[in-house]
């Protein structure tokens, strides 16, 4: 299966930096379908290390003098129920540990998000609050109303004077008409 070598360059350095084991790291690469080689290529590329830093473990040779008996061969061949309930259970361990690491790696990469997301909202201007915004309002409508009832005087006065104005004229007329 063809994998993103930066995904995976990213992903492993994020578990670094979470504090993960090399050890559950190459078990989480082993289960996304990385052979034990490329995974251990993949983590001395993340880490900028040479070779990986998980040392592989060295084979025991025997010399013909050392060669094991038969007999431990097969009891080796044929592990026993315990031996197999001991081995289930540490790769349950492992498998929890690497749901466990790769569930951390990706709360703390949704943490960092909206840590990013907090300080950019933050960062905005915060606009009046609606309690502010309706008293501004409410001045506004009494200034209304305050010019409203100056224009609707002067309106008054007006009327009154035209009123005055056309009687001393009519007034005027009489007397221009008597003489």
């Amino acid at each position: 299966m063809p994998v993103n070598e930066k995904i995976v360059l990213d992903t492993i350095k994020q578990m670094k930096e979470a504090g993960l084991e090399d050890s559950v790291i190459l078990a989480t690469l082993k289960d996304i379908g990385l052979t034990d080689l490329e995974s251990k290529e993949f983590l001395a590329k993340a880490t900028g290390k040479s070779e990986p830093s998980v040392p592989i473990p060295p084979t025991k040779t025997f010399s013909k003098s050392e060669e094991p008996k038969e007999e431990s061969l097969e009891t080796e061949e044929e592990p026993s129920k315990e031996d197999s309930d001991l081995d289930d259970e540490a790769q349950e361990d492992d498998l929890d540990d690497t749901a466990h690491a790769v569930t951390h790696v990706a709360l703390q990469a949704q943490g960092q998000k909206l840590d990013d997301l907090h300080e950019k909202v933050s960062g905005l201007e915060k606009p009046l609050e609606l309690t502010q915004i309706l008293a501004e309002l409410q001045s506004i409508r009494r200034d209304l109303q305050e010019l409203k009832k100056q224009v609707s005087e002067s309106k008054a006065l007006n009327a009154a004077t035209q009123d005055v104005m056309e009687k001393v004229l009519d007034v005027n007329r009489k007397i221009l008409n008597k003489q």
